[in-house]
């Protein structure tokens, strides 16, 4: 929950909601029970509700025009991304983040998601009497935490070559359950997102193949006794057992991440 004055946005509450673990509980009955709870403790009527897609439903794409209006780029949008993505560009939706310019060239990360998806992800809301008046994408959402708040994006003289030249950049990680974000930022801005297909769900599969037991349990064990040792010093032979059989798991994440 935040509130705004002027220029100025603070946080004012922040909560989680944890979803069960149980195989064979309805998640869809979960989330709608979860939204309705969320809609009636935020029933203000001057709020403004953001959500955000899963990642992993929009195709992301580092695009250049050589124009800044933002309306020229929407337009030109569908044409360009129409070979870049894996679905019907006339049934997608299309929005678009200015990274940078490059003198009057826009750098942008094009986003494209199936209208399919939308639709069941705002029935999904509306079924719990929530209707948000922004939908934005996963990974571009969390950037607001590690971006500079500026005004507008960061301006590059067209004699200076920013890209593709290397130069210094921060990559921030967020691990979730079934997939982990990486955030590229230079400068202060987001310039590019990737997502791997590995998560927390990847190192409780591993734990429980390891020990042979139920996946369940092997996600309390995960919440109660997960880390990875620096060294060896001290610990018990179970402690480097267990520390072993996890680096074990999140190596395939490096792996991912060296390809990518």
């Amino acid at each position: 929950v935040l509130t705004s004055s002027g220029k100025i946005a603070r946080i004012r509450s922040l909560e989680e909601y944890p979803l069960s673990q149980d195989p064979n509980k309805d998640r869809t009955i979960e989330l709608v029970e979860i939204f309705r709870a969320i809609r009636e403790k935020h029933s203000e009527s001057d709020s403004v509700t953001v959500t955000a897609t899963q990642q992993d439903r929009v195709a992301l794409r580092r695009k250049t025009f050589p124009f800044r209006e933002r309306h020229k780029i929407l337009k030109s949008l569908p044409f360009e991304l129409e070979d870049d993505i894996p679905f019907s560009a006339e049934n997608s939706v299309f929005d678009f983040k200015t990274t940078h310019f490059v003198g009057n060239t826009a750098h942008v990360i094009a986003c494209a998601c199936p209208k399919e998806y939308l639709r069941q992800f705002l029935t999904r809301l509306e079924e719990s009497q929530l209707y948000p008046d922004v939908v934005s994408v996963e990974g571009i959402a969390l950037a607001n935490a590690f971006e500079e708040d500026r005004e507008s994006p960061t301006e590059y003289s067209a004699k200076e070559q920013a890209l593709p030249e290397s130069a210094p950049a921060e990559v921030v990680f967020h691990i979730g359950h079934h997939s982990t974000l990486v955030l590229v930022l230079k400068d202060g801005y987001l310039l590019d997102i990737r997502q791997v297909d590995w998560g927390g769900r990847d190192i409780a599969e591993t734990i429980a193949s390891k020990y042979s037991m139920a996946y369940t349990e092997a996600l309390k064990e995960l919440k109660r006794k997960a880390f990875i040792l620096t060294n060896n010093e001290g610990a018990t032979r179970e402690q480097i057992a267990l520390s072993e059989v996890i680096k074990s798991s999140v190596d395939k994440l490096a792996h991912h991440l060296q390809l990518i």
